[in-house]
């Protein structure tokens, strides 16, 4: 009886694992942005921007954007934006043609160095 036990108990386990694994692929999959935060080695505190099409996460994109309302122009090369920032709360707004708006809140603490990478979606409305 023992032995039916474990074996049920593994099976179950077995079960349990795989089902955390399929559901982070998932989650992945449908990622519209990924922040990496680390310690500014300057004292400041920084927060840098990269911008990529969605489908194809690693094809940057001279997206334009806002901080907390206020426009910045796109790039015209594709090189990460980076912006020396208080600490605080940031309210990023992303958009280029045929992509869809992409709006996250980025917490900056003091000596923070925050790399937010946002990837745009197609946007399914005709341009006209």
């Amino acid at each position: 009886m023992a032995v039916v036990k474990k074996v049920l108990l593994l099976c179950m386990s077995l079960i349990f694992i795989e089902s955390c694994a399929s559901s982070k692929v998932q989650q992945f999959d449908d990622q519209i942005y990924s922040v990496i935060r680390q310690k500014s080695n300057q004292g400041g505190s920084y927060l840098s921007l990269n911008f990529y099409h969605y489908n194809n996460k690693k094809e940057a994109i001279p997206a334009f954007f806002y901080i907390n309302g206020i426009m910045f122009k796109p790039a015209d090369n594709f090189k990460e934006r980076v912006l020396a920032v208080r600490p605080g709360i940031y309210k990023i707004e992303a958009g280029y043609i045929g992509k869809k708006e992409t709006q996250l809140k980025i917490n900056v603490s003091k000596k923070d160095s925050v790399l937010v990478n946002i990837y745009l979606k197609d946007n399914p409305k005709p341009l006209h």
